[in-house]
C-alpha cells in the first residue's frame, strides 16, 4: 500500500528534486570534477534526492499534465545548475590566474609548437587541486548540498517559472572572475615586467648575448619561486573565494 501511495503522490516530487540535485552535480566544484566517475555521480544524486523526498510535504498527483511536469523538471534543473554555477564561476578565476602565471613564465608556448598539447595551463591542475582541497576542507561540498536542501523552502519543487533576477545576478557576478584572476596574478605580472625590462637593458648593453636563451630559463626559475612562495597566500585567497561562493549561493536560493 505504501508503494502505491508513494507512486501516487511522491514519485513526481522525487523526479523534481532529483533534477535540481542533478543540476547542482553538473556545475558545482568537486561534484563536477573529472575524478568522480559518472556512475558515482548518478547514484549519489539518486541517493541524496531520495533522502530529501521525505523532508518535504509537497505532493504531485499522477494526474498532473505531462507538460507541467516537464517544465518543473527543467526549471528545477536550471535552479540547481545556477546555484552550482556561481561557485564554478569563482573557481574559474583560479584557473584563469594560473593561466596568467603560465603565460608570464612562457609555458603556454608549448601549445604553439605542439597543437596536441591540452590548453589547460601547466600550473592549472596544481592550482585547481589546491583550490578543491580548500573547498573540501571548508566542507563546501556539504554546505552546497545543505543549500540545495534548504532551497526547497523558498523555491518549492513544483516550480513552473524562474525568477530571471537570478540569471541577472549570475551574469553580474560572472565579471568578478576576471577581476579576481588579475588580482591573483598581479604579482607575477609585475615581477615578470621588471625582468623583461632588465633583459631589454642587458640586450642593449651586450648585443652579443642571446637574451632569448637566457630569458626563458630565468623567467621559469623566478616564476616557480614566486609560485611556491604564493601558495600560502593563495590558500587564504581560496578560503575567501569559498566563503563568497557560499554567500552567493545562499542569496540565490533565498530568492
Amino acid at each position: 500500500m505504501e508503494v502505491f501511495v508513494f507512486l501516487e503522490n511522491k514519485f513526481y516530487v522525487w523526479a523534481l528534486i532529483l533534477s535540481r540535485i542533478a543540476g547542482m552535480m553538473l556545475a558545482t566544484p568537486f561534484y563536477s570534477g573529472w575524478f568522480i566517475p559518472i556512475r558515482v555521480k548518478v547514484l549519489l544524486s539518486v541517493f541524496l534526492s531520495w533522502i530529501l523526498v521525505y523532508t518535504t510535504d509537497y505532493t504531485v498527483p499522477l494526474s498532473t499534465p505531462v507538460i507541467n511536469i516537464s517544465l518543473g523538471i527543467l526549471n528545477n534543473f536550471i535552479v540547481g545548475a545556477i546555484i552550482g554555477f556561481i561557485a564554478y564561476v569563482l573557481m574559474s578565476s583560479v584557473m584563469s590566474a594560473s593561466g596568467v602565471f603560465s603565460v608570464q613564465m612562457g609555458f603556454m608556448i608549448a601549445s604553439s609548437f605542439d597543437p596536441s598539447v591540452p590548453e589547460v595551463p601547466l600550473l592549472g591542475n596544481v592550482v585547481y587541486l589546491l583550490s578543491i582541497y580548500v573547498f573540501v576542507a571548508m566542507k563546501g561540498h556539504i554546505i552546497f548540498y545543505q543549500i540545495i536542501a534548504n532551497s526547497f523552502k523558498k523555491l518549492p519543487p513544483v516550480l513552473y517559472g524562474i525568477d530571471f533576477n537570478m540569471v541577472k545576478f549570475l551574469m553580474d557576478k560572472s565579471g568578478e572572475m576576471f577581476v579576481i584572476a588579475i588580482q591573483l596574478g598581479m604579482t607575477i605580472i609585475a615581477l615578470m615586467l621588471v625582468i623583461t625590462v632588465l633583459l631589454g637593458i642587458i640586450s642593449r648593453l651586450m648585443p652579443q648575448l642571446n637574451v632569448f636563451m637566457v630569458g626563458m630559463p630565468l623567467k621559469i626559475l623566478v616564476g616557480l619561486i614566486i609560485f611556491l612562495g604564493m601558495i600560502p597566500i593563495w590558500s587564504e585567497a581560496f578560503e575567501f573565494l569559498v566563503q563568497k561562493m557560499i554567500n552567493y549561493a545562499h542569496f540565490i536560493s533565498s530568492r
